[in-house]
């Protein structure tokens, strides 16, 4: 029997595809949006990682589908809901396996698509488990996205834009982390063992702390010589406006809606940190394009 295309779509969480923007990165900084962004060998690292994404959650769903079962939240995904069985989770996964692969080798970033993949299976296996180092490799996942994007179209990759990413990357998986903490105080649900060692008030301190140091890293590449030079233009810190609001609208929302703090039901639910965003990508286009 066919599954249909809607559960398909919903087993591969195909909403955080759009993590997978984070490709598109190093083309955006590297001044190269006009002239590369319709590079073939960059849209299939995109679709790459998106397939590749897409199987390590099914993998996950597979690990942690018991738990899954008792969440308020995670019960109404496709496997633990009971929308796909279990055979059909390994197909997907075996399907998905071939075009990753295939995709991975035409645009030349199969060294960040193996290591991934490697990385995130360990990740749903045992490494979740343990604190500190389970918000590490969900934030090495964006700098594997950076990677691959720069790969792809053969750009340098400033360090610079990996520190940014990573401290983003941090403070994000923190802000997670919390959701969870919190959720698990006020519903009966077993939570993971590394979720358990962390506590509310550290993870607000930690988050603060990278927000000033992410802050100040992004002031000081502003207006660092070599990059105002390459940009021909000392107008860039004009940007850390929108950081500053954005932050300052991420620790609003999650004071006001404790439990509903993801990354991604962020972006999709609250349309000012959406503009904010929006608002920082023109501005930024407009003092290095325009």
């Amino acid at each position: 029997m066919a599954i249909p295309i809607n559960t398909i779509l919903h087993a591969l969480r195909y909403k955080h595809w759009i993590k997978n923007v984070f490709i598109f990165v190093p083309l955006f900084f590297g001044q190269q949006l006009l002239t590369s962004f319709l590079n073939y060998k960059l849209w299939l690292a995109f679709i790459c990682f998106c397939l590749l994404t897409s199987m390590v959650y099914l993998f996950n769903d597979l690990v942690d589908v018991n738990d899954d079962k008792l969440h308020p939240e995670n019960r109404k995904r496709a496997y633990a809901s009971g929308l796909i069985a279990p055979h059909e989770v390994l197909n997907l996964m075996g399907i998905l396996a071939i075009p990753v692969l295939i995709l991975g080798a035409i645009s030349q970033i199969l060294w960040p698509v193996f290591l991934y993949f490697i990385l995130n299976i360990a990740y749903s296996l045992k490494l979740k488990s343990i604190p500190i180092l389970d918000i590490i490799i969900l934030s090495l996942g964006f700098i594997f996205r950076l990677w691959a994007g720069a790969s792809a179209i053969n750009i340098h990759l400033s360090i610079w834009l990996i520190l940014i990413t990573l401290l983003l990357a941090l403070f994000l998986a923190l802000g997670k982390r919390r959701s969870e903490k919190i959720m698990s105080k006020t519903k009966t649900i077993k939570i993971k063992s590394a979720v358990s060692f962390y506590k509310v008030k550290q993870i607000d301190i930690a988050m603060y702390v990278l927000a000033g140091l992410n802050c100040l890293a992004y002031f000081a590449y502003t207006i660092a010589p070599e990059v105002t030079t390459r940009f021909q233009s000392d107008k860039i810190y004009i940007t850390v406006f929108f950081v500053l609001l954005g932050y300052v609208r991420y620790f609003f929302i999650i004071r006001s809606r404790p439990r509903k703090t993801t990354p991604v039901s962020l972006l999709f639910e609250d349309r000012y940190l959406y503009l904010i965003i929006i608002g920082w990508v023109l501005t930024f286009y407009w003092l290095i394009y325009v």
